[in-house]
């Protein structure tokens, strides 16, 4: 069995993590201004570790067996502030206050809005999110079972 490093599991993960920029780097449509597609991008990274971040929780035992449960638990950890920096800031990234909706978009999906009918979600997952950061750094303060604060840390997640 060979030990996987923690070098060597941070650039499977960070494969993992680009694949849908990449992805949708090779769409054929017109592109919007540079900061919103920026702007989505960042958006789009930051999601993408958070699915992610569930293979390192340290359940999936293909995984910390061979990288050992404290490097998987740390590359972890780092990779969630990276997540929480990159989901912080997407929003501020946005130049247009909005666009005219694209003809191939008829549900306007990738249309920047300010509608905050259809913000409202976003807006509550960009509230939470650093709470369930918060949650994680302090685990040990409100002496919660580590099962408890497991189950309550992943369904914020």
């Amino acid at each position: 069995m060979f030990a996987l490093s923690p070098k060597k599991l941070i650039a499977i993960y960070g494969a993992i993590v680009v694949a849908p920029l990449v992805l949708s780097a090779i769409r054929i449509r017109e592109p919007r201004p540079f900061l919103d597609e920026v702007a989505t991008g960042v958006g789009m990274f930051a999601f993408a570790i958070i699915l992610v971040e569930f293979t390192l929780s340290g359940r999936f035992r293909s995984i910390s067996r061979k990288a050992g449960m404290d490097i998987t638990m740390r590359v972890h950890q780092l990779i969630a502030r990276t997540a929480l920096a990159a989901a912080l800031i997407h929003p501020f990234l946005y130049q247009s206050e909005r666009n005219a909706p694209y003809p191939w978009d008829p549900t306007r999906q990738i249309t920047v809005t300010t509608d905050f009918g259809l913000l409202w979600s976003g807006i509550v997952a960009w509230l939470l999110l650093p709470t369930v950061v918060l949650m994680a750094i302090n685990r040990g303060e409100p002496n919660y079972r580590y099962e408890a604060w497991r189950w309550m840390h992943g369904i914020g997640a």
